[in-house]
């Protein structure tokens, strides 16, 4: 079986960080474009040379506008005339993917509603970048459709970068509408996967590091032949358990940002407007905890907007602004 060449995996690696604001990614791709030339075949290592030199160049000359754009198109000509098969590559590298697209999609989600109270270019720039790595990405997994619904609303972005299209409700409800077709997409892929009881679990390195940390001194309060040994394991195990039981925690942000997303969709299906206030999204507690919590959040505010809520005409009759608070 012929697959693409670790070099090149990691040249693509490197330009969807490049893309997600990690430029400091770009002074490693002149030495990786060298330990590409040594693993590809040789009819393909003039070529690699070549794009070498014209990469050196522009960095020298400081031309890094579209460089990580055009260095991708480059690379899709390098890649193996016979990729790896597709079920071997989604069964690889898919469930990773698929966990942190779900992850992108939820901060697209959340730059959507905030570009709603005010568009700022960066917030523009960082949504475009979120659909153009999920178009990317999913292109290297050969899954054409992901790819397919990634780069129609990153034509769209496009078109509010370059100044000839304004943000509006219904832009906003367009780029909604793309990424509940990627999650839905996605969705339907996961199912695919010969594992679909295994959970990807995300945690910070923060965490990680803690628990390790707390481990080291375990054993060695476990080697300590001093009368305070006992005390000191008995106090390290309860820290270690906390450790690993936070582990399974997650800030509230994810929910939070759907229950704002619901609650404007119903606003606007109610024909009401609402402004949503968001607090505590720091605040973590167990995956299956918030799980549960869903619902019943959401009929709160489904019951809040539906009879807590004037309309628009209603509100200004009574001399209350238009927009009510939630």
């Amino acid at each position: 079986m012929i697959t693409v060449s670790p070099a090149w995996e990691n040249l693509v690696s490197s330009l969807h960080d490049y893309e997600e604001g990690d430029f400091l990614t770009a002074a490693t791709w002149i030495p990786l474009l060298g330990q590409l030339e040594s693993q590809v075949p040789e009819a393909r290592r003039e070529s690699v040379r070549g794009l070498s030199r014209q990469l050196s160049q522009a960095l020298q000359d400081g031309a890094l506008e579209g460089l990580a754009d055009w260095l991708g198109r480059e690379l899709e000509t390098l890649a193996p005339a016979h990729p790896a098969p597709k079920d071997d590559l989604w069964e690889q590298h898919g469930p990773m993917f698929v966990s942190e697209t779900r992850n992108r999609l939820v901060r697209a989600e959340e730059i959507t509603l905030l570009l709603e109270t005010s568009e700022d270019p960066e917030l523009v720039g960082e949504l475009f970048r979120v659909f153009h790595t999920i178009k990317g990405e999913a292109g290297f997994l050969h899954r054409d459709d992901l790819s397919a619904l990634a780069h129609r609303t990153e034509e769209l972005l496009e078109s509010l970068r370059s100044g000839s299209l304004a943000w509006s409700g219904t832009v906003a409800d367009r780029v909604l509408g793309g990424i509940d077709d990627l999650n839905r997409a996605l969705g339907l892929r996961g199912q695919k996967t010969d594992h679909p009881s295994e959970e990807v679990l995300r945690v910070p390195a923060s965490k990680i590091d803690a628990l390790i940390s707390q481990i080291g001194e375990l054993l060695i309060a476990h080697e300590d032949e001093t009368s305070n040994r006992f005390a000191s394991v008995r106090k390290l195990g309860r820290a270690l358990q906390q450790s690993a039981l936070r582990l399974r925690t997650e800030p509230l942000g994810d929910l939070m940002v759907r229950l704002k997303r619901g609650a404007r969709d119903l606003a606007r299906d109610l024909g009401k407007q609402v402004e949503v206030s968001l607090s505590g999204m720091d605040l973590e507690l167990d995956r299956t905890l918030i799980a549960v919590l869903e619902e019943p959040l959401m009929h709160l505010i489904r019951n809040a907007l539906d009879h807590g809520l004037e309309s628009a005409p209603d509100r200004t009759a009574a001399g209350k602004v238009p927009e009510g608070r939630l």
